[in-house]
């Protein structure tokens, strides 16, 4: 396990990093999905693209979905941020994250005009999610020497049948102090369009608490926080050098 003291403030040059995502899950309100003009319009110089989501049902004589179906999901010219709105669901995912601080004065700029908009006082759930990925080998053997190397895996990678393995997974759910909640994701899988294998570290820190919109950003940051902690009791030095501090 690596020193989560002389990480855990840092910032770094390699993410490895696939998703960012923040997510609150509020009371549903139909209103959200009636009117958001108000709320497109506050961030359409950062999210100028606008797209309607609607799951596949098979709805007969053409009758309309329901709206709690519908999904809103407004992004920048890259496709690199979006926001996605729903009935009872407001979340910001980033695929180019830099640092903590920058994704929270992304996400500031959309909770306020958010509450502002609709003003949901309180959210029932609130999460963060960072989904790791590390590109390995179509070597499968050499593959899982390194993750041996970076990771103080759940996997146990001795029980593995080399020739036969294309995807392996594990998931833990584990209680955080502070009535914080988290589920741990790690999975080793083959990626067939390119030929090699990855390894996916996904984690997802949550917490039931009901929150006040006005003051999410302290429950905000200390979710980063023991999102952090958990990365790092992941990952060995050797990962960590990969991944080059910034000082």
């Amino acid at each position: 396990m690596v020193n989560i003291d002389k990480y855990i403030d840092k910032s770094f040059i390699n993410q490895y990093l696939n998703s960012v995502a923040f997510e609150i899950r509020f009371p549903a309100s139909v209103r959200i999905i009636q009117d958001f003009s108000k709320f497109q319009d506050i961030i359409n110089e950062s999210y100028p693209n606008f797209a309607e989501e609607i799951p596949f049902y098979d709805f007969t004589d053409k009758a309309k979905a329901p709206e709690y179906l519908k999904k809103y999901t407004f992004s920048d010219n890259n496709e690199k941020n979006r926001v996605k709105l729903s009935i009872n669901a407001l979340a910001i995912i980033t695929t180019e994250y830099s640092q903590f601080e920058d994704f929270k004065s992304q996400v500031d700029k959309v909770i306020q005009p958010f509450y502002d908009s609709f003003r949901v006082e309180n959210s029932l759930r609130m999460g963060l999610r960072y989904v790791n990925i590390y590109p390995l080998y179509s070597d499968l053997t050499k593959s899982l020497s390194e993750v041996k190397e970076l990771y103080n895996s759940f996997l146990n990678t001795e029980l593995i049948p080399i020739d036969q393995v294309f995807s392996s997974n594990i998931e833990v759910r584990q209680n955080l102090p502070e009535d914080n909640k988290i589920t741990l994701r790690s999975k080793l899988q083959f990626n067939k369009s390119k030929n090699e294998f990855q390894h996916i570290l996904d984690f997802d820190v949550y917490t039931q608490k009901k929150i006040p919109l006005q003051n999410y950003q302290k429950s905000f940051s200390d979710l980063r926080k023991y999102e952090k902690i958990e990365f790092l009791r992941s990952v060995t030095e050797k990962f960590m050098e990969k991944m080059k501090r910034l000082d």
